[in-house]
């Protein structure tokens, strides 16, 4: 049929990549510079697709007199890198998030406009013990409940990730939760208190706690992790299955809060 215009075209990509490829072929028009996007389409049948549109500016007597544009159906592969992304960022055994997740997100964190967040970091109580007398596969079965405990409602609005062994954190940013963190964390610390079924076993499972509550900016990903395993260190010795709230300035004063 008929080619569209290029408003009507412009139509069947989302809002986000229509405004960027209108910037960039502006832009070809304007200055005769060329274009290489990667962009969200919706086809005439209402399918997303992922597409590849480039741009080469012709130009005449330095002026640019038509674009001409290449299109390419890249949605196979885009999927595969997806794909292939999303295993890089999530933990093999629990399907939460790891470690290189975390960083990821904490630098997201640190870039956005800073608002009041906890960093919690708690390991499970005698997980070794567990391990040794029952088996590994009793272990991964902990990890996992312990992975379904932070899928909990009340934790959605927070971004949870093993980050070891049977060392775990959170990131808590929703003011609900970061206001009274004294609240938060008993109620973190009370989650993690269960008892798995394994075959004929009955495994009572508890978390020692250590929270980091940063209420200004600045700090780094290793201060406030610095700071949420100095409280873990302090909550382990006051005993299992306990937590203690701490801030970077209590590692210089010497205080924090049971």
């Amino acid at each position: 049929g008929d080619a569209p215009d290029v408003e009507r075209a412009l139509r069947f990509y989302p809002l986000h990549d229509r405004q960027r490829l209108t910037r960039d072929l502006d832009r070809a028009i304007a200055e005769g510079t060329g274009y290489d996007l990667e962009l969200d389409f919706v086809s005439g049948s209402g399918r997303m697709k992922r597409v590849r549109a480039l741009g080469d500016p012709q130009l005449r007597d330095g002026k640019t007199v038509a674009v001409t544009g290449t299109f390419q159906d890249i949605s196979a592969s885009h999927e595969i890198e997806r794909r292939l992304e999303r295993a890089s960022l999530t933990d093999d055994l629990t399907d939460l998030p790891n470690r290189r997740h975390f960083t990821r997100r904490f630098e997201q964190l640190a870039a956005d406009r800073f608002a009041p967040f906890a960093l919690a970091l708690f390991d499970l109580d005698h997980f070794k013990t567990i391990n040794d007398s029952l088996g590994h596969k009793a272990g991964d079965e902990v990890l996992r409940a312990t992975a379904s405990t932070m899928r909990q409602d009340w934790l959605r609005s927070s971004f949870a990730a093993r980050v070891g062994g049977d060392e775990f954190v959170v990131l808590f940013t929703d003011p609900r939760l970061t206001r009274d963190i004294g609240a938060t964390t008993a109620r973190l610390v009370d989650a993690l208190r269960q008892t798995i079924r394994f075959k004929s076993h009955a495994i009572p499972a508890t978390g020692t706690v250590g929270v980091a509550a940063i209420d200004a900016p600045g700090h780094s990903m290793s201060q406030v992790l610095s700071c949420a395993d100095a409280a873990l260190y302090a909550a382990k010795a006051n005993g299992r299955g306990t937590a203690v709230i701490s801030t970077p300035e209590d590692m210089f004063f010497g205080s924090a809060a049971a």
